[in-house]
């Protein structure tokens, strides 16, 4: 059995690790934790030896290239019961617009978030301060604007628990390396949400665990609204995330898709040294059709022929809940002052 390589082994990003967690370990205050951060993640940002090294790690890891992935394509770097860090990848529209949202204005109940830009132009965001019914409609919020602003390259945001946000669609490939944590003190239950096992199944069992009723044994609280999306007035809560939670798209996208990554990013050279016969031996699921595609990706790596990022519509785009303007953002901020 071939194990996954381990952020120990790159040195580059181990060190800025070693003392991510160090931070963590000796700060209560998750806020705090964040804060005290920030250098190191906008550090990272400036050394594109760790972005080679983080995607070293991946394609070496199993079953990374036969995954589906949804809009964004994420990488993960590291995790443990305190915080973890993924770099997420943010691909363009097949038209490169740039004034539609990649989802649903959504919150992230207790969780933190800090989020630093490591490469590309970035994109622009929306923060707003948690919702607050409307009297007499269920469903119906409003909302203060917090800001409206760029995450260019090396900058920092970070997103508070219960701020609702939203990043645009970007012009070209954009990484961030996202630091998410618990604002509340590290439990017992990050220490089981840790582990390797729940966390890659963790969609089928939190699923079964509130199919069977059972939210409250495993504190996953039930927040009625996450997401929202702009309506006259104010802005309209989502019941049911699977209404604006995109499915995965195909496995041929995401391998277009990455490859596009590791091509624009200027690693190549990954995966002509690791090579096609190592990487399918890490992918022993990879259906027939999509080997063959993986051969003909590797060959235009080779030949340095330009590979394009692949979002499928009415799969990863194209719903009137999760993909709107920035136009109807400002339209629901001032109607509902007019109610």
């Amino acid at each position: 059995m071939m194990n996954n390589p381990k952020i120990e082994m790159y040195s580059n990003t181990s060190k800025y690790i070693k003392e991510l967690v160090e931070i963590f370990k000796t700060t209560s205050d998750k806020r705090k934790a964040h804060k005290n951060s920030f250098n190191i993640l906008k550090s990272m940002t400036y050394k594109k030896e760790i972005l080679s090294e983080i995607i070293e790690l991946n394609l070496k890891s199993k079953n990374f290239i036969s995954r589906k992935h949804y809009p964004v394509l994420d990488l993960p770097i590291y995790r443990n019961s305190d915080f973890h860090l993924v770099a997420n990848c943010w691909l363009p529209l097949p038209g490169k617009q740039t004034n539609i949202t990649t989802k649903s204005l959504h919150h992230h109940g207790t969780m933190l978030l800090t989020s630093a830009t490591s490469f590309g132009p970035g994109y622009e965001h929306w923060l707003l301060e948690k919702p607050i019914p409307i009297k007499g409609l269920d469903t119906k919020f409003t909302m203060k604007l917090i800001e409206r602003a760029a995450h260019p390259c090396h900058h920092i945001s970070f997103v508070d628990s219960l701020v609702v946000h939203v990043p645009m669609y970007i012009s070209d490939l954009t990484i961030t390396y996202a630091l998410w944590s618990d604002s509340i003190q590290t439990s017992m239950l990050d220490r089981i949400k840790a582990n390797k096992f729940i966390n890659k199944n963790k969609q089928f069992l939190k699923s079964l665990i509130l199919t069977l009723g059972g939210e409250n044994i495993f504190a996953l609280k039930r927040t009625d609204f996450l997401d929202f999306y702009p309506v006259k007035g104010g802005f309209e809560g989502v019941k049911n995330r699977s209404d604006v939670e995109f499915t995965r798209g195909p496995v041929c996208d995401y391998l277009y898709s990455l490859f596009h990554i590791i091509q624009k990013t200027g690693n190549s050279s990954l995966v002509l040294n690791i090579g096609e016969e190592e990487i399918l031996k890490k992918n022993k699921d990879l259906a027939n059709e999509d080997k063959i595609l993986l051969h003909s990706l590797i060959k235009k790596i080779n030949i340095e022929e330009t590979i394009e990022s692949r979002l499928t519509k009415n799969i990863h785009y194209g719903f009137p809940k999760a993909n709107f303007t920035n136009e109807q953002i400002e339209h629901a901020l001032e109607s509902q002052n007019t109610n």
